[in-house]
């Protein structure tokens, strides 16, 4: 039997999770470790590769699909749906979603920047986007919510007079670019699809030269930008691939000119910013890959860290690498992506892996900056624990003898004017990059607040109506740690049970104060992070789900018993335990579960029996059953969600779980997280999927993207419908707490975009063909050539006012085209390969308007739209724009298509 994400528990696991000041961490803190990186010994490497397991599960896909890849192509998609309808109406805060927060307690950040301007200081987050502060940790603003994807690098460069700065990020393999502030980016050009990147770098030359050093064809690469990051050369390669990096000068006279690259152990230096290398010097032993860092004191002091036979070595340079003498070795707790050297001091070097690191004697030895405990009684001066990014910059008070440390973390980020000897905590205002994993918000007191984080705890807040942007309220940390699954039997926060990787958490009392641990059942076979169900008909009793099916009840003061509530086993066949499960609210014996399998169960007798459903969809084996709700008051219509990369996302339900049927239309290939029913009584349901946040219409049985502009592009984890209210409460996993009003619309324009490829990268094509509307071109899947043309639209939907007017823009300047209209979206709105882009709109084709693009590549239609496609009030209508493309043709097909264009005709 295969035993995947399980993780078995035993009597006293909990207290493997505790530590105290005792054993040298917490400076008086007694509370759970950091989960999802840790120490690899022991219980705490088994956790965390049940972590690692339970997010592969989740995202069970067939063999040879890529699900990270499709959730690329959405993310993408989502870009240019924004780009789109950001021409098409002015943002507007506050209509639809607001931020709530947490406000206090930011999440992880990855990297960070000081940037040309006075006083800012740019970060870079998980899943957050990303963020321009001061220095001194205030005015916080998000650049990165119409972003996809994590920011692990940026850099800026200064915009000139009158234009805005030019913002380069880098999300893994993947550079984006934006010249607006951030309302919309586009993906560099220049650089090979397949670049496996490691390094980006801007130089302190007057062009600023912007150098991006990876991997890819099996040589190592260094690629520059001399026009602010929008194209990208190839300056020099080297075989083999090797997981090396670049490090130049941040200040000084070589802080324009000099490079030094790490390739192989060796170390190759340039003097004209990267266009030739020459090897100067050599690091001894072997090495699979390393890191190189330095200090601009010395000739100057170089660093590497290499890491060999299985362990990370230090070795150093002071002869600007012709010759290396090794320091520390077997490093331990060090990561890669955090090794930095002092400006100033040539003896001063750090690195982080769960905690920080020092040295001050050139890397002989190291000290803790501080240990990850101590944060929870000290989080303004204390580093929290998982350390993803150090760096070292010119002081901008004293640029020619000091510096300024930017510590980026799973707390947030913090600076440093003394060295790293102290810290200061530049996220306790304003920073909303919380990740979160569960929230539950209290019937007697909706305004009442809690939520499961991770890394940062299990929290309580008192939601605060927002006023500005930004987040509106601050959480409190009770217990560190990660929590998901908050559940309540009566809605209130009397009782209160969750999960942590180890224990259930139980929270007696509305306001909080009394929280304790519960064990696992012994021996039992869990998720890593197992759910847990309240009973509605004891607020003092809760479910625990695994292998079996547990019922906990309340005993004498914090102790609790359990028993196993039925006979039926859930480890059989290729399951080896619940995933999921729900009861009616209108029917409290009527019971619904879902396991590891992806089969559903369904009881009707209060759980004691259980019987398995029948399910004919299509790819059914590869579904994994994540989310269940009921409806409110139908107790035989229930809703199950989980991974939608090999067949239906969600299946519905309507007969008690006799027979099942997809719902997934509108809903694109993704990992439903959650499900929940509208509070207003519609019967719609709301999804928190890795996609985004969604809305099943009743009437249409369709979904329906409710992001618009407002929401960040993140992924959404919970979803719960707020007591006597009318918000449904998203938790997401990068940019906090979100509330979406039902009922309430953003911004309104004559249509919406639809079919908008991946926006980034080009299409793999066969034979061009003639270019007709009625054509097709084999074997270009799914793509829009990098900048492919934005099809909008300005004026009214009404037929009698004729002012609808199509403008696109993105084209070839000077080259032809044709607006066209169609009855129906292609291939429920994704498109079909068609040249370098995809057919959307279809049915009885009616050509509007042939047009030329002007110099500047856009185009619009001057002919009335509605009397030249003889619509009617009623009508809905699709439009695309074909239109040349011989400058900038992915396919050499030289034709392309805008995206699709929906229009609703009204009277």
């Amino acid at each position: 039997m295969r035993r995947s994400g399980w993780i078995v528990a035993a009597l006293g696991v909990s207290a493997v999770l505790w530590l105290s000041s005792g054993e040298g961490h917490g400076e008086g803190f007694v509370g759970p470790r950091p989960t999802e990186h840790v120490l690899d010994e022991g219980a705490e490497a088994e956790h965390k590769a049940g972590r690692k397991r339970w997010m592969r599960e989740m995202h069970r896909a067939a063999p040879g699909v890529d699900w990270e890849e499709l959730e690329r192509q959405n993310g993408l998609r989502e870009m240019e749906r924004r780009r789109a309808l950001a021409l098409e109406m002015p943002m507007t805060i506050g209509a639809s979603w607001a931020e709530v927060g947490s406000k206090n307690l930011a999440g992880r950040t990855r990297s960070s920047f000081i940037g040309p301007g006075e006083d800012e200081l740019y970060v870079g987050s998980a899943l957050g986007g990303l963020w321009r502060g001061t220095l001194t940790g205030t005015d916080w603003e998000p650049l990165g919510d119409n972003l996809y994807g994590g920011v692990y690098e940026v850099v800026v460069l200064e915009g000139g007079p009158g234009a805005h700065d030019i913002f380069i990020t880098r999300d893994g393999d993947d550079l984006y670019r934006s010249v607006d502030d951030g309302a919309t980016w586009l993906p560099v050009s220049g650089l090979p699809s397949n670049l496996d990147v490691r390094d980006l770098v801007l130089l302190g030359d007057s062009a600023q030269t912007v150098l991006v050093y990876g991997a890819s064809g099996g040589m190592s690469r260094v690629y520059d930008s001399v026009d602010g990051g929008a194209s990208f050369q190839l300056r020099w390669a080297l075989s083999p691939e090797w997981e090396g990096g670049l490090w130049a000068p941040r200040a000084g006279p070589g802080a324009g000119t000099d490079v030094y690259m790490l390739h192989q152990r060796k170390i190759y230096h340039s003097s004209s910013g990267g266009s030739g290398f020459t090897e100067v010097g050599t690091v001894a032993g072997s090495g699979s890959e390393g890191r190189i860092t330095g200090s601009e004191a010395g000739a100057p002091t170089l660093y590497v860290s290499l890491r060999q036979s299985g362990s990370w070595n230090v070795y150093r340079s002071t002869n600007a690498g012709a010759s290396f003498a090794q320091r520390a070795s077997d490093i331990g707790d060090y990561w890669d992506t955090s090794f930095c050297a002092s400006i100033t001091d040539p003896d001063l070097l750090l690195y982080g892996g769960v905690e920080c690191w020092r040295s001050t004697n050139g890397g002989s030895s190291f000290s803790r900056v501080n240990s990850w405990g101590s944060y929870y009684n000290n989080p303004q001066i204390r580093l929290h624990a998982d350390i993803f990014g150090i760096d070292c910059y010119p002081d901008p008070d004293a640029p020619s003898t000091g510096e300024r440390w930017i510590i980026s973390c799973d707390g947030g980020t913090y600076e440093s004017r003394t060295s790293m000897s102290s810290v200061n905590n530049l996220s306790m205002s304003g920073l909303g990059i919380s990740q979160y994993y569960s929230t539950h918000s209290s019937a007697a007191e909706p305004t009442r607040l809690l939520a499961g984080s991770q890394d940062q705890g299990y929290q309580r807040g008192h939601v605060v109506t927002q006023s500005t942007p930004g987040p509106s309220t601050d959480m409190d940390q009770l217990i560190s740690g990660d929590y998901g699954h908050l559940v309540s039997g009566d809605g209130t926060h009397a009782w209160v049970y969750s999960t942590y990787p180890g224990f259930v958490l139980v929270q007696q009392g509305e306001a909080g104060n009394n929280i304790y641990q519960v064990s696992f059942p012994s021996g039992s076979q869990h998720l890593w992070l197992p759910p847990v169900v309240a009973d509605p008909t004891d607020n003092q009793a809760f479910y625990f789900l695994g292998d079996r099916l547990w019922r906990y009840t309340r005993g004498v003061g914090q102790s609790w018993n359990h028993i196993q509530h039925t006979s039926q086993t859930f480890d059989t066949g290729s399951s080896d335990y619940l995933t999921a499960m729900a009861i009616a609210p209108s029917d409290v014996s009527r019971m619904y579960a879902c396991d590891e399998a992806g089969r559903a169960w369904v009881s009707t007798d209060f759980g004691s029996s259980w019987t398995q459903t029948g399910s004919s969809l299509p790819g059914e084996h590869y579904f994994y059953g994540n989310a269940i709700c009921v409806h409110p008051t139908i107790s035989q219509e229930v809703f199950i969600g989980g991974s939608g990369y090999s067949t239906a996302g969600v299946r519905r339900s309507t007969d008690g779980g006799s027979s099942w049927q997809a719902e997934s239309d509108g809903l694109p290939s993704t990992l439903v997280y959650d499900l929940a029913y509208a509070g207003d009584g519609s019967g719609d349901v709301y999804a928190a999927c890795e996609a985004g946040a969604y809305r099943w219409d009743r009437p249409t049985e369709t979904w329906e993207n409710i992001m618009g502009l407002e929401a960040p592009i993140t992924l959404y984890w919970s979803v719960e419908a707020v007591p006597d209210s009318p918000l449904m409460r998203f938790g997401t996993y990068g940019r906090g707490i979100w509330d979406y009003t039902i009922g309430e619309t953003g911004p309104t324009g004559p249509g919406a975009g639809y079919c908008f490829g991946d926006g980034a990268s080009p299409c793999p094509c066969g034979n061009a063909n003639d270019g007709s509307l009625n054509g097709g071109q084999a074997g270009c899947a799914n793509g829009v050539s990098p900048g492919g043309a934005v099809l909008t639209a300005t004026g009214s939907n009404s037929v009698s006012a004729r002012d609808l007017k199509l403008e696109a823009f993105g084209l070839d300047p000077n080259q032809p085209g044709l607006y066209f209209q169609g009855d129906n979206q292609v291939a429920g709105g994704l498109g079909v390969a068609f040249g370098d882009g995809l057919r959307c709109a279809g049915g009885e084709v009616i050509r509007l308007q042939v047009v030329m693009a002007d110099p500047f590549g856009d185009s619009d239609t001057s002919i009335p739209v509605a009397t030249r496609g003889g619509v009617s009030a009623g009508d809905v209508k699709r439009y695309q724009l074909w239109y040349r493309n011989p400058a900038s043709s992915a396919c050499l097909s030289g034709f392309n298509l805008s995206n699709g264009f929906e229009v609703a005709w009204e009277g």
